[in-house]
């Protein structure tokens, strides 16, 4: 979804930031990376085996910017687990952020190179995906 249509040629905002099944080191976790901010560390969700058979709720609250005045909040089942500050949030081409869903499985696997053998069978549920802007008490600003 499309916080608005793009005013930029060559505008790639779904690399700015992912949620995506990777090994991180050396366990298999459930993870927030951004493109972006390439300084920031992985935020790890939880391990993958930790989540599996139960709802996790995940909230992203997002002020975009392009400089390294951006700040992204991560909540899991209602509490904070990041307060990102003094980040890049959209891509030097971008004007809008961008959220997308699915299985990703960066750093898992042979991806690259063709090794589906490997994928293991996944299934995942998304519920009540609310995308918008924030109420007037909810605006976060760089602090």
């Amino acid at each position: 979804h499309h916080t608005q249509k793009y005013n930029v040629k060559g505008c790639h905002s779904c690399c700015n930031f992912w949620l995506a099944d990777t090994i991180y080191k050396g366990e298999h976790k459930y993870t927030w990376q951004s493109k972006s901010a390439s300084n920031v560390d992985p935020v790890v969700i939880g391990k993958i085996e930790d989540l599996k058979g139960k709802w996790t709720h995940i909230k992203l609250h997002v002020l975009w910017k392009k400089d390294g005045t951006g700040r992204f909040i991560i909540y899991k089942n209602k509490e904070v687990i990041a307060d990102l500050k003094d980040i890049k949030t959209l891509a030097d081409t971008c004007n809008s952020g961008y959220l997308k869903l699915g299985i990703y499985r960066h750093n898992t696997i042979g991806y690259w190179n063709s090794d589906w053998e490997s994928l293991p069978d996944q299934t995942v549920y998304y519920d009540n995906i609310v995308f918008r802007k924030p109420k007037k008490d909810e605006k976060i600003k760089n602090k």
